[in-house]
């Protein structure tokens, strides 16, 4: 238990746009809520939910996930202009999701 502490917490400090989506896959494998709190918080920023969305890896792996990660990135006490952009790049990822891409 505290080989996969020590893991999870490593894990959180490394979180960027190649890893977050991988990241979210072991925090729905092996239920690591601290991992799953840093992706989220990364996420949770525009700019970098733009970032994954644009990667051709982090699309398909966001798209297994996008149910659960997407529906919980989208806060409600973020700023209206915020809202709205986050909207969009999450229905960017489930357009080109529909699509097959």
């Amino acid at each position: 238990e505290k080989l996969r502490a020590a893991c999870e917490q490593a894990l959180c400090k490394k979180i960027d746009v190649s890893s977050v989506a991988t990241a979210l896959a072991l925090d729905e494998r092996y239920g690591c809520p601290a991992l799953r709190k840093a992706c989220m918080r990364f996420l949770s920023s525009p700019d970098n939910l733009e970032a994954v969305a644009a990667s051709y890896d982090g699309l398909e792996q966001l798209k297994t996930l996008a149910p659960s990660v997407l529906l919980d990135l989208f806060d409600k006490n973020m700023p209206l202009r915020e809202q709205q952009r986050m909207l969009r790049t999450i229905r960017l990822v489930w357009d080109q999701s529909d699509k097959g891409w």
